[in-house]
C-alpha cells in the first residue's frame, strides 16, 4: 500500500483506537533507547502510550508528562518488534499536537521558523560559521560541517531530482555534490530539487507539515526526510538503494577500496543498503551497536542535549576501541551529532557519507 494512502487510513482512526492496540506486553522495552538510559516506565513506548490515553480523555498535562513525551526520539524501533503492530509513531505525533506550544525551547522555535523560509537555515548556518570562533565551544563544533549549499533549480515530475532538504543542504553539501557528480559521470545527470521542507521537524513537534508540491520522483540521502516525503505522496529512493538497483552501470567504473570503516546505521534507516554498497566497493565494515539511536533523532540534540550525549557515548567508546579513521553514516543528523561528539572526545575520525567514498573510488 502506498505511504500516502496508508497515512489517510490511519487518520481515519481515532487516537484512542490506535493506542488501544497496545497490550502493554513490554516486548518493546529492551529496544527503546530512552528507556535504556533512564529506566523509567514513563520514558518507554508503553508508558508514553498510557500518557497519550490520559491526555485523550482530558487529564491535565503537567511538566512531567511533557518531559516524558518530548524526550521521545521517535526512532520507532519499538514498531519493528511490536507483535500487535502498534503504530507508535502516529500515536506520538498526534499526541504532540495536544501539548502546549509554549513548551518548546527558543532554539526549536527559531529552527522551525528558519526551515520554513526557503534557504533560511542555510543562510543562517553560513553566517554563524563565519563567526565560529566567537560562539561557545559546543556550538562551534556543531558548525564544523557547514559548507556552501548545493545550487537548486526548478524541476518537474517528469525527471528524477535530488532532494537537498534544509539542514542537509549546508551540513551535507559535500555528500550531495558527490551524488550529483556520480550521476554526471555515469551519464545520467540529475539536478538538485527546489522543494519545500519535508516537514519532519514539524511532525516531530506536533505541527502540520508545510504544503508540498505535486508528487515528484526524488533521490534523497536522509531517512527522516524520506519518510516524510513518502507520506506526502512523493516517490523517493534512498541513494544507496538507488545505486544498488543497477550495479552493472558502475561496477567496472570503480576500483576496490581496502578501507576499514565503522558504520552507524540510523535508527530510522534500519533497512539501509549502505552495507551492501560499501561491501561492493571492497571495504571492511564494522557495524556499531550503541543503544539503538545516537541521540540525534528529530530535534533532540537541541532540546535534550544531555540525553543525546548519553546515547552517543557508547558509540564513541566503540569507535575508540576500533581505532578506525572513518565513520560512515547515511543521515545528516547522526553525522552532525557524532562528529561533534568525536571532536569533543578529541578523536580523529572522519565522518563520511557513502556517496563521498564512492566518488573517490571512481576512475
Amino acid at each position: 500500500m502506498e505511504p500516502a494512502r496508508r497515512a489517510a487510513i490511519r487518520m481515519s482512526e481515532s487516537l484512542a483506537a490506535l493506542a488501544d492496540r497496545c497490550v502493554m506486553c513490554g516486548l518493546c522495552l529492551p529496544h527503546c533507547p530512552t528507556f535504556a538510559v533512564s529506566g523509567l516506565e514513563t520514558q518507554s513506548p508503553r508508558g508514553r502510550i498510557a500518557l497519550a490515553k490520559r491526555i485523550e480523555i482530558g487529564v491535565p498535562v503537567d511538566d512531567s508528562t511533557i518531559e516524558s513525551l518530548d524526550s521521545c526520539l521517535q526512532c520507532r524501533r519499538c514498531e519493528t518488534v511490536c507483535p500487535a503492530g502498534v503504530e507508535y509513531g502516529e500515536i506520538i505525533e498526534r499526541t504532540a499536537r495536544r501539548l502546549p506550544r509554549s513548551r518548546l525551547p527558543w532554539r526549536l522555535r527559531l529552527l522551525r521558523r528558519m526551515v520554513r523560509a526557503p534557504g533560511g537555515l542555510s543562510r543562517a548556518l553560513q553566517a554563524a560559521a563565519s563567526v565560529r570562533g566567537c560562539v561557545p565551544a559546543r556550538e562551534g563544533r556543531w558548525l564544523e560541517r557547514v559548507g556552501p549549499p548545493v545550487p537548486v533549480v526548478p524541476g518537474g515530475p517528469e525527471k528524477t531530482q535530488l532532494y537537498v532538504g534544509c539542514l542537509a543542504r549546508t551540513l551535507e553539501a559535500s555528500a550531495q555534490r558527490a551524488v550529483l557528480s556520480i550521476a554526471e559521470r555515469l551519464g545520467a545527470p540529475i539536478t538538485a530539487a527546489l522543494l519545500p521542507c519535508c516537514g519532519a521537524l514539524d511532525r516531530h513537534l506536533g505541527f502540520d507539515p508545510p504544503a508540498q508540491t505535486q508528487p515528484q520522483r526524488l533521490i534523497a540521502l536522509d531517512s527522516g526526510c524520506i519518510q516524510s516525503l513518502r507520506s506526502a505522496g512523493h516517490q523517493v529512493d534512498e541513494w544507496c538503494a538507488w545505486m544498488m538497483k543497477d550495479t552493472a552501470r558502475w561496477r567496472l567504473r570503480i576500483h576496490a577500496v581496502p578501507l576499514h570503516v565503522a558504520l552507524w546505521t540510523p535508527c530510522s534507516h534500519a533497512a539501509s543498503a549502505a552495507p551492501t554498497l560499501l561491501g561492493a566497493m571492497g571495504m571492511t565494515i564494522s557495524p556499531l551497536r550503541g543503544l539503538g539511536c545516537c541521540g540525534a533523532a528529530g530535534p533532540n540534540v537541541l532540546s535534550h542535549t544531555a540525553l543525546a550525549d548519553r546515547l552517543a557515548a557508547p558509540i564513541i567508546d566503540e569507535l575508540r576501541q576500533l581505532a578506525v579513521s572513518t565513520l560512515v553514516t547515511t543521515n545528516v543528523g547522526c553525522a552532525q551529532h557524532l562528529r561533534e561528539r568525536l571532536l569533543a572526545a578529541k578523536l580523529d575520525v572522519a565522518v563520511r557519507h557513502p556517496a563521498e567514498l564512492f566518488l573517490e573510488a571512481m576512475h
